[in-house]
């Protein structure tokens, strides 16, 4: 008997920053990254080895992510890896690693790649949030409500976007 895999769309909570809350914790349990890239991943033999590696030592909790998690998914980057949440998590190791400029390219490649196979994914919001975040850091108001908008969607919304927009709305 196999047990099935669950999937975002089942996960809805009573409010849109609850339900993106508790998709990503599918995300955070042990092991589940691993067999999603299983079942719905960019796989191939060049760098399956690497991204299972990076997934077992990703840990969402942590400030600052493991430098071989990194590492790892650089290279399965470099050789093609198209995945989304590989792209998405190596934003988030050198967004925690001071790399700003690195983590904006990889977390836009995320957001072309994640809605492939992860269509129902918080990522894409927390994608967009970072993005938003880090053009508002370099005062880009108008790119950054552009994608704090994106940030919140009927079913979902990063935690505390729906406050910052009509704060950037008022500032343009």
């Amino acid at each position: 008997e196999t047990t099935r895999l669950a999937r975002e769309k089942d996960v809805a909570a009573r409010t849109p920053e609850a339900t993106l809350t508790e998709r990503m914790r599918l995300w955070a349990a042990k092991g589940y990254a691993t067999e999603r890239y299983r079942v719905d991943g960019h796989r191939d033999s060049g760098w399956d080895d690497l991204v299972e590696r990076a997934h077992a030592l990703y840990d969402p909790d942590r400030a600052v992510q493991e430098d071989e998690a990194s590492r790892s998914y650089e290279e399965a980057v470099r050789r093609g890896c198209r995945d989304g949440m590989v792209h998405y998590r190596l934003a988030v190791c050198r967004h925690t690693l001071g790399d700003l400029l690195r983590a904006r390219d990889a977390y836009r490649s995320a957001l072309s790649f994640l809605p492939e196979r992860y269509p129902d994914s918080a990522y894409v919001l927390c994608a967009e949030a970072a993005l938003g975040q880090l053009a508002r850091n370099e005062g880009r108001l108008d790119v950054a409500l552009e994608h704090f908008r994106r940030a919140v969607r009927g079913d979902m919304a990063v935690r505390d976007v729906r406050e910052i927009i009509p704060d950037l709305e008022e500032d343009l």
